[in-house]
This record gives C-alpha cells, structure tokens and sequence, in this order.
C-alpha cells in the first residue's frame, strides 16, 4: 500500500508515466491501485478478476470478509485433491501428477500446475488503463 503514497509523487519528480511504464508484481491485483492515475499504462503478472469473482463473492456473503488472495492456492489444491479422491486415484497416480509438469489443471486463477513439488501458475500479463485492467497477453 505504500505504493499509493509514492506513486502521486513520481510525475512531481519528472517520471511521466507516458514515457516509463511500471512493472509491477500480483500484489498489484487489488482495485485500490487501478484509480491512481500516475499508475496508468503499468503491467503486473497476474489473472482477470472474473476468474474469481464468484469465489469472493461466495466467501464474502458467508463470512461477511474479503477473501484473502493468496486463498485461491489452497482452495484450488483442495478440489484436486477433492477430485482424485471421487474418481479413485491411488497415490502412486497421483505422485505421478506431481512429477509431471505437462499436466496442467484448471483452477480459480487460472491453470496451474506442479513443478518440483510446487504449484505454479500460468500468468497473463495485466495493464492497469483508466481505472479498469485488462489483459495484454494471454
């Protein structure tokens, strides 16, 4: 958050967001950063908001709090986990996912998949215009 105090203060010091574009990071993904102006034209890595939306939405209704966003990691590892159990998946199968970064899943943020025991995701790259985000790369 410290990026709003900072970022109303680059045009004063002469960096013209015209000219420099911003990269950002997936904390960026939050809508507090799309009305400031200065920021206009930056990129971040991350996944369309509507991918989640409902996700949120469910989880604000039923604990009246916003979601955390890194929450989509375990929740997406759960209905994995959730659907190699309903199909009956041994463990040896499922090791075998976990070796194979080929096999991708589709997930809240969008696919994802394991790469040395680690979840990884598949990102678009993010430009934050006017208040709104859209994607510029798929």
């Amino acid at each position: 958050m410290r990026l709003l105090q900072v970022a109303p203060l680059l045009p004063y010091y002469d960096i013209d967001p015209n000219i420099v574009r911003f990269v950002g990071t997936g904390a960026w993904d939050d809508e507090v950063f799309y009305d400031e102006p200065s920021l206009s034209g930056s990129i971040y890595p991350g996944i369309e908001y509507n991918k989640r939306q409902h996700l949120n939405d469910y989880y604000q209704d039923l604990y009246e709090e916003r979601l955390l966003r890194i929450s989509t990691l375990p929740y997406d590892l759960v209905g994995l986990l959730d659907y190699l159990i309903q199909k009956n998946y041994t463990t040896s199968f499922f090791y075998q996912i976990l070796q194979n970064n080929k096999t991708k899943f589709a997930g809240v943020d969008g696919n994802f998949y394991f790469s040395s025991n680690r979840i990884e995701r598949d990102l678009q790259i993010l430009q934050i215009n006017n208040g709104e985000v859209k994607v510029i790369s798929k």
